[in-house]
């Protein structure tokens, strides 16, 4: 069948998927900084802010764990703050998360 583009969707990896993080960190700047320790604008807050994911005022991903609009509190896989432990760059989180995809 010829290609009409009309029988296509748009897929887009787990956001708590170490490739949902890759694909939104190859979109960034890679030069871009951020704070490790800043609940509300480490590198995991920034992924799960842009993907929609809300936290309560003032909010962040604490203690490994991210808080719904319910105040229920959620587990983060330890592999996006492994990607994230390290040089404080995007690029270098992009890296890091390539190198621990690969070693699955």
């Amino acid at each position: 069948m010829p290609f009409d583009s009309k029988n296509f969707a748009e897929t887009k990896p787990d956001v708590f998927s170490l490739e949902g993080l890759i694909a939104w960190l190859w979109a960034q700047d890679q030069a871009t900084e951020y704070s490790y320790y800043s609940n509300c604008n480490c590198l995991v807050a920034q992924y799960l802010k842009s993907a929609g994911i809300r936290f309560p005022e003032p909010g962040g991903v604490g203690a490994y764990g991210y808080y719904d609009e319910n105040h229920t509190r959620h587990p983060l896989p330890y592999s996006l703050n492994d990607a994230a432990l390290g040089t404080p760059t995007f690029g270098a989180a992009l890296e890091r998360a390539r190198k621990l995809l690969a070693a699955r």
